[in-house]
């Protein structure tokens, strides 16, 4: 999946939660459990192995490249950036 699609998801995921803001894990595993969904794979069912052996195979996005989209869109977009960010700039 290229980086723009990765950016384009995350900006979608902020702009309708805002928990997603300051909580990259919740993030994360959200954009996980679309793409698992999006091959017909339910998070409910999935044994931890089977996720593992998942993420291990390259289907999944890494969750590094997902918190840069994330950091990059609110790095440009204020309105996007969670209370956390607020506090580090603030002290």
């Amino acid at each position: 999946m290229s980086y723009n699609t990765i950016k384009r998801k995350v900006k979608i995921y902020l702009t309708n939660d805002e928990s997603y803001r300051d909580e990259d894990n919740l993030l994360v595993i959200r954009y996980w459990s679309d793409e698992l969904k999006a091959e017909g794979i339910h998070m409910e069912g999935l044994l931890a192995m089977q996720f593992l052996n998942y993420y291990a195979a390259g289907y999944l996005t890494p969750a590094d490249e997902i918190i840069k989209a994330k950091r990059e869109i609110q790095s440009k977009d204020i309105t996007l950036r969670g209370d956390l960010w607020l506090k580090r700039t603030i002290n």
